[in-house]
């Protein structure tokens, strides 16, 4: 397992990627970088605060996933923060390849970062951009979690999450990869329409 995206690899970020200011640290790509390296949580902090967003990435801001991003981001009255549930990949893909033992080993080591960070930022909405194959972390994160319907959807597509760690406003999706390939795209609509409806 390691970190979702290596920050260190081949050029350096701060050349490679236009970001204002250069790359200054040691080797980050996996979790032994991590572990070896006194400054790899100044480095991560550093990373994420030049990625903006996808702001200045051309060819990771036209992906499915931050055109999602920026389409929410306009909505009314909008602040966003966006986090990963699942916070590792595994050997470069999906979470869902590592193998069950170290799934639930990771899970248990992440349980309470989620609702950490509910608890601090207290959002009015969530939205879950993970589909259905992640419903088994978000029942782990959330026991006794209700998944309902939203509109004409199945719940398996589109649903209102009901939990009381949750806000009142929490919806899951599919990612907007499969948003995409699948053209459902409105259900970013469909959920924007809920929000306001409920203010």
């Amino acid at each position: 397992m390691g970190r979702r995206r290596g920050l260190g690899s081949g050029p350096k970020p701060g050349s490679a990627r236009g970001y204002p200011e250069p790359w200054c640290f040691g080797e980050l790509n996996t979790f032994s970088d991590f572990l070896r390296n006194d400054d790899a949580v100044e480095a991560l902090c550093w990373g994420y605060e030049q990625f903006r967003f996808a702001e200045r990435e051309g060819d990771i801001r036209r992906s499915p996933l931050w055109q999602a991003f920026w389409q929410i981001k306009r909505w009314s009255k909008t602040g966003l923060m966006w986090s990963d549930l699942a916070r590792v990949d595994f050997e470069g893909g999906s979470f869902l390849l590592a193998p069950l033992r170290e799934q639930r080993i990771f899970l248990s080591q992440q349980r309470g970062l989620a609702l950490a960070e509910l608890q601090i930022l207290r959002p009015d909405v969530c939205i879950f951009l993970t589909g259905p194959d992640y419903d088994f972390i978000l029942e782990d994160l959330f026991p006794g979690l209700e998944m309902s319907p939203v509109d004409v959807a199945p719940a398996r597509e589109l649903a209102t999450l009901i939990h009381p760690a949750l806000p009142l406003r929490s919806y899951r999706t599919y990612h907007p990869r499969a948003l995409r390939m699948q053209k459902k795209w409105d259900y970013l609509s469909q959920i924007e329409r809920a929000v306001l409806a409920q203010e």
